[in-house]
């Protein structure tokens, strides 16, 4: 009996060690991504084959549009809270709400133009065959996540 729990006990070390070893050479591509500069960016990087001078200055254009981004995504967020609340408000005043509403979507449209302008800059750092490859899909995935004029402007 004792060399049979020897044996299950080694067995179970041996398996467990294994496995920690499958999964440190598993997982060390993405450890490595993660402690990269622009870990959120990798992706990118991977997906589009870019070079170290392409995505240095891809990520510099991310980082510099980013505050742009989001300060244009509070402002639709506020104006859409506030037409919404007006809606709910049964407002008779057509003029209130209808300000409103063209306020909500000229700051949507101007945004989607920024959007769109800093799609077009990143393109402009890839070779000709990423830059159709990527403004295919970014065009495709912006469009979807702007639909809708009250609401849907979270993939970006």
């Amino acid at each position: 009996m004792n060399s049979l729990t020897r044996l299950l006990g080694l067995g179970l070390l041996a398996g467990l060690l294994g496995y920690g070893a499958m999964f440190y050479f598993g997982t060390q591509e993405h450890r490595g991504i993660v402690n990269q500069n622009y870990p959120e960016l990798a992706w990118l990087r991977v997906e589009f084959d870019l070079s170290d001078e392409e995505f240095s200055k891809i990520s510099e254009l991310h980082y510099a549009y980013q505050p742009q981004c989001e300060e244009m995504c509070e402002l639709v967020a506020s104006k859409n809270g506030e037409l919404v609340l007006l809606m709910g408000a049964e407002t008779r005043d057509e003029t209130v709400r209808n300000q409103l509403f063209d306020d909500v979507v000229q700051i949507k449209a101007r945004c989607h133009r920024m959007m769109l302008s800093h799609f077009y800059e990143v393109s402009r750092e890839m070779d000709s065959d990423q830059r159709q490859r990527y403004l295919s899909w970014v065009l495709a995935e912006s469009s979807a996540g702007h639909e809708s004029l009250i609401g849907g402007h979270d993939q970006h």
